[in-house]
């Protein structure tokens, strides 16, 4: 039985990134110890997206269980029309075209539920990890605030409760199963509250100014709300 495909296969320019990855490689007589150097260069959130797409498993492997989710299904269903209604569009103006014998760009294959039902998600679950790791940050950027004599104390907590956040979620998405996968979505949303009450904590103390965690705030919650979604949705699924 074939194994499923992985994120990265079908959302980011594998293709583009080995090529250039492997002309960095080459200049210095293809010697691997010089393929660090095209990465070094990279934004670290290009190589953390990168990392988490190795991970995780496309979609495409589970358009099944996507088609039961209603709210999935029916935002699908409103691409699919727009999307449909401009390949029909395309595709008459290439027949128009080649009757004449003018060369034109040939409009691809027919949209597809199944296909867009996979992109919404994909789009999905690097939106939750990005918003995770993006409130993750923040905490780090925060921790220094704290007393010296917290380091191993509130500033060991937080930052390790924020980092388990996004970790649970990669995570998650390896599982076979929607029990699994909603098992860590569960860790990660525990670990988010864990943030959410040290963070209280925190500025009840006068560590953390409130001016300071107001944008964290707003993206746990943003993070809080699509956990309780994704997991919602495989719990109807098991």
């Amino acid at each position: 039985m074939p194994g499923r495909k992985k994120l990265i296969e079908v959302a980011l320019p594998l293709q583009a990134i080995n090529a250039a990855s492997a002309r960095e490689k080459s200049i210095r007589h293809g010697h691997p110890s010089t393929l660090h150097l095209w990465w070094a260069r990279r934004p670290r959130a290009a190589a953390r997206a990168v990392i988490f797409a190795q991970m995780v498993d496309d979609p495409s492997g589970y358009v099944d269980t996507l088609r039961s989710d209603g709210k999935l299904r029916r935002q699908a269903e409103s691409l699919l029309k727009g999307r449909r209604k401009r390949w029909e569009e395309a595709t008459a103006l290439f027949d128009k075209a080649r009757k004449a014998g003018i060369s034109a760009p040939e409009p691809g294959p027919e949209p597809r539920l199944d296909d867009i039902l996979a992109e919404v998600e994909r789009n999905r679950e690097l939106k939750v990890w990005r918003k995770a790791m993006e409130a993750a940050k923040g905490v780090y950027r925060l921790a220094p605030l704290l007393p010296r004599e917290e380091t191993y104390g509130m500033r060991s907590q937080i930052t390790r409760a924020a980092a388990s956040v996004p970790a649970n979620i990669a995570e998650g998405w390896t599982r076979e199963s929607d029990k699994e996968k909603a098992q860590f979505l569960a860790v990660a949303q525990g670990s988010l509250a864990e943030v959410e009450t040290f963070l209280t904590l925190c500025e009840d103390l006068g560590w953390f100014p409130k001016d300071k965690t107001q944008n964290l705030r707003e993206a746990m919650t943003e993070v809080g709300k699509m956990l309780t979604v994704l997991r919602r949705n495989f719990r109807a699924n098991r």
